[in-house]
């Protein structure tokens, strides 16, 4: 089957965690319920520069400024 391009998806839940495990939660979420959580989260616009339309559409690209909550070297940011 083709993929339809009026279908799409949303970043859900994205969180920072100490845990390579998404099943370990963290209080440190940037996005939830599709709504960011996070100030500094800026969303940004597809690429119509992009030389395959449909292939653009499964991706989704977003910032934000991390603000130091872990006393640890390596951190997970985990999204669905």
């Amino acid at each position: 089957t083709k993929a339809d391009p009026n279908l799409g998806f949303m970043i859900q839940t994205c969180f920072i965690s100490s845990d390579s495990s998404p099943l370990v939660q963290s209080d440190y979420v940037v996005i939830e319920n599709i709504c960011p959580k996070d100030d500094s989260v800026h969303y940004y616009p597809q690429r119509g520069d992009f030389p395959i339309p449909h292939a653009q559409m499964d991706k989704k690209r977003f910032s934000f400024t991390y603000r130091s909550k872990f006393d640890v070297s390596l951190l997970f940011l985990h999204c669905e």
